[in-house]
């Protein structure tokens, strides 16, 4: 009972932030980090209710770790998990910038929805935590669906509005980036090095302009 009471309470702290941030949105100004701040600490209070922190008996992890999954989901995922793990200095400014990511695109309920799977939460979350029910994951895509028709601009302090110069790091957040940079390497005679920081900024239009505006620029489209 006190274990669904706590679940009950963290859904509905995050509904009534989305909703506060929906009525902040009618006067169709862009929304800052201000207006986003008490919605996105309560989304990632509910993402570490239960979490596993201790992996395997061995590693002390963060709810960070579950959100780099969605470099599995498509290549636009991959781009955000890269920019994310570059700009934060720690797992909570990276889901912090992932989160800024997914609401400057729009795209934050569809992205939670895909990588949310039973059988990822059942891995990383311990029993009775929020999101081992799917009738409360299917609430918590619900709550979130209203944020798509909002416009974000989050992130400016951190660089995440402007494409970041790309590290080795970031250009192989792409599969189709990594074979392009390995395969040059092979080209040169060094097969399976690793991308030098000027390989970095010579590829930087294959990642900043194209990968990084579908996957990161905010979107701009009617609110």
């Amino acid at each position: 009972m006190q274990a669904t009471a706590a679940i009950e309470a963290l859904l509905s702290r995050l509904a009534a932030c989305v909703d506060d941030v929906v009525e902040r949105a009618r006067s169709g100004a862009e929304l800052r980090e201000g207006e986003a701040e008490g919605m996105c600490a309560a989304l990632e209070e509910l993402l570490a209710h239960r979490f596993k922190r201790r992996q395997f008996l061995l590693f002390s992890v963060h709810p960070w770790s579950l959100a780099e999954h969605a470099e599995a989901l498509s290549s636009a995922a991959a781009v955000r998990i890269g920019v994310a793990r570059q700009t934060g200095s720690t797992d909570s400014a990276r889901l912090r910038a992932w989160l800024y990511l997914l609401l400057n695109r729009r795209e934050l309920a569809a992205e939670v929805d895909a990588l949310l799977t039973p059988e990822l939460c059942s891995l990383m979350y311990t029993r009775g935590a929020a999101l081992l029910g799917s009738a409360e994951r299917d609430r918590l895509v619900r709550t979130l669906k209203p944020l798509a028709a909002l416009r974000f601009r989050l992130g400016a302090s951190a660089g995440l509005l402007t494409p970041p110069m790309v590290s080795p790091t970031l250009l192989k957040a792409t599969r189709g980036v990594q074979r392009e940079a390995l395969g040059a390497g092979e080209a040169e005679g060094g097969a399976g090095e690793a991308v030098d920081y000027h390989d970095a900024h010579e590829l930087r239009s294959s990642v900043d302009e194209s990968s990084y505006q579908d996957a990161c620029e905010p979107d701009e489209g009617e609110g």
